[in-house]
């Protein structure tokens, strides 16, 4: 599949689609918006979200929740990433708005993906919870005052190439390269018991988890096979941040 070098985060345009696909894939929690199923009236939760290797978010919901029954009225929704946190004035960070419609899975591979970003969240094997993927319409992006673009499906998305082998992959390089993983986390201290673990893998980047604590590194390239993604965390490892 051809790769359009444009769409990664390695742009130096600040409103990228690639900057605004950072602050999704970084982001451990969003704010879902949602049309209430008795009134039409907005409603706002907060969930836990992590992606899949295209970009596309994940959630969970419990079928007790409202905003369950919301989407199950109207599957309309949007995730708010919050990327501002790091800012002194939050509206000159930058925060994404995914709109699109939440659609309800049964996949292992997705499952397995929210659940390494989350490993605590023991409720998702409850029975009335399920995994949703947000088809998305069109992303809105505020890098800051007057910094504003909107992206579609088609940009926004990146091709998952990795897929297939992303499972096998993390277990290899957790079981065999501890020592790069913790290179390339060495600005993110852990408690000396604790050690980072490669919990997501895709072609611009992977996710490091310790304890709860998450931790996005991008990669200046895109990666398309096991071999390059190794190369590349290599070359973060030797060079961090």
């Amino acid at each position: 599949m051809a790769i359009n070098s444009n769409q990664f985060a390695s742009e130096t345009e600040p409103v990228s689609v690639g900057a605004a696909r950072f602050i999704v894939r970084d982001a451990n929690t969003a704010s879902l918006a949602t049309l209430e199923a008795s009134s039409g009236a907005p409603y706002a939760s907060l969930v836990n979200v992590a992606t899949l290797p295209s970009g596309a978010p994940v959630m969970t919901m419990s079928s007790l929740a409202l905003h369950h029954a919301n989407v199950a009225t109207d599957n309309r929704v949007s995730l708010l990433f919050n990327g501002t946190p790091k800012n002194g004035d939050p509206l000159e960070g930058g925060r994404v708005a995914v709109s699109g419609r939440a659609r309800e899975v049964e996949d292992q591979n997705i499952a397995r993906r929210f659940m390494a970003r989350h490993r605590h969240a023991f409720y998702t094997s409850f029975g009335d919870f399920g995994f949703y993927v947000i088809d998305i319409d069109r992303v809105h992006y505020v890098a800051g005052f007057g910094r504003i673009r909107r992206f579609n499906s088609e940009l926004f998305l990146v091709p998952s190439d990795l897929g297939e082998v992303e499972a096998e992959l993390i277990d290899r390089l957790n079981a065999d390269h501890g020592d790069i993983i913790a290179a390339c986390a060495s600005d993110n201290p852990v408690p000396p018991a604790k050690s980072w673990r490669i919990c997501g893998v895709d072609i611009e980047g992977a996710d490091l988890e310790c304890d709860g604590v998450t931790l996005r590194l991008q990669f200046p390239a895109p990666a398309t096979t096991a071999e390059v993604v190794l190369e590349r965390l290599v070359d973060l490892a030797r060079n961090p941040k």
